[in-house]
């Protein structure tokens, strides 16, 4: 069975271009890469500008960690800023994927799935203690 993907962005402006832009470069990443696609969460407006409250980030993880008692899941972006352009911060929010069960791929190839060595592996501690920041 192939790996369950579960597409995030956020996107604060009321244009959104880009941002089906970078959804749809997702799907495309998936389908060559053979991912089942769950769906999309999209954080808009002061959510998406938000570290500590992401309504849409939240209901993902929730749907991730529901599938990954009988799936192999991930979280996919466009990259890495889609979570957080703060390094810090993105790491707390991939901790949190990793905690429900998947991991956080871009669409370049960068991932942190466990124990892989694929290319594109992020050799970095992905992983950040953020004091205050939303669990």
């Amino acid at each position: 069975m192939p790996p369950l993907a579960f597409i995030y962005d956020r996107h604060a402006t009321p244009s959104t271009g880009m941002m089906a832009v970078r959804i749809e470069g997702c799907r495309e990443y998936a389908a060559e890469l053979r991912y089942e696609v769950a769906g999309a969460w999209i954080d808009t407006g002061d959510h998406a500008l938000a570290d500590d409250h992401r309504p849409q980030f939240d209901a993902m993880l929730d749907a991730l960690a529901g599938a990954s008692v009988d799936r192999t899941v991930l979280c996919l972006v466009n990259g890495l800023d889609r979570i957080s352009r703060d390094p810090g911060r993105c790491g707390h929010f991939r901790y949190r994927v990793h905690m429900a069960g998947g991991w956080t791929e871009t669409t370049t190839g960068s991932h942190d799935r466990p124990g892989d060595t694929r290319a594109g592996a992020l050799t970095e501690f992905p992983f950040a203690v953020v004091p205050g920041a939303a669990s």
